[in-house]
């Protein structure tokens, strides 16, 4: 019996620094009607292939603010054990990462950092 013919998945999108758009792929529900199982099927054969390509939707984009200690940032990816992983995307960034430390919690995280006359950019991958 051949497969039933796949739609395609709607995909929202996001704004990041520097005027990017990150498309951000929606969950998908735990259970489906029986009338929905072909749309279902699809959603994951598409969300797993996209975890395939590295595209597991886990990064966020902040701004530190200039002379600010601390940054919160919020979204309900962040988990209580969650591992967040900072990568700078300018000098200035670079430049904030020797020196920050993290306090996390259920949907978000403070980020400690040394203070600055300026706004420094840092992208963050959020892992569990």
């Amino acid at each position: 019996m051949p497969l039933p013919r796949l739609s395609r998945l709607r995909v929202a999108s996001r704004t990041v620094s520097g005027g990017g758009v990150r498309p951000v792929v929606p969950p998908v529900p735990d259970h489906m009607s029986p009338t929905n199982y072909s749309e279902w099927l699809d959603r994951i054969a598409r969300g797993l292939n996209s975890v395939i390509q590295g595209k597991q939707n886990v990064v966020i984009d902040a701004s530190l603010a200039a002379s600010t200690a601390s940054t919160t940032i919020t979204d309900s990816r962040i988990g209580a054990f969650s591992v967040i992983l900072p990568m700078a995307l300018s000098a200035a960034g670079a430049g904030a990462l020797g020196t920050m430390w993290f306090e996390v919690d259920t949907g978000s995280v403070v980020l400690h950092h040394n203070t600055d006359a300026a706004a420094r950019d840092i992208r963050l991958a959020v892992f569990g």
